[in-house]
């Protein structure tokens, strides 16, 4: 077995045991959840913030700005209008397009 280090934390009883609830639900312990979330962190070099259920997505959604909103709107009015489509034969002459972009 690899070596360990032991992460320690101090936090309120009532966030442990909704969060000791919350793990039983998804048949882990609070140790197992910690060990994912810290070697997620770890391997994207990200902290993601959001881990969510049917029931709890509408209050864990994220909305966006009305600029990006305005954005995904024109965007999809042009796919529907066939607008600004490119076309490829193959991953290799997209990747060849998107390169010619940037040099």
């Amino acid at each position: 077995m690899a070596a360990t280090a032991l992460v320690q934390t101090e936090i309120e009883p009532d966030i442990k045991s909704t969060v000791e609830e919350v793990c039983a639900e998804y048949g882990m312990n609070t140790s197992t959840m910690l060990r994912m979330y810290l070697t997620n962190v770890a391997e994207t070099r990200s902290i993601p913030f959001f881990f969510g259920t049917e029931e709890n997505e509408e209050e864990c959604s994220y909305e966006p700005t009305p600029e990006l909103a305005a954005y995904l709107d024109e965007a999809i009015a042009d796919i529907k209008a066939g607008r600004n489509m490119l076309e490829f034969n193959s991953n290799e002459e997209a990747l060849a397009y998107f390169d010619s972009l940037i040099k």
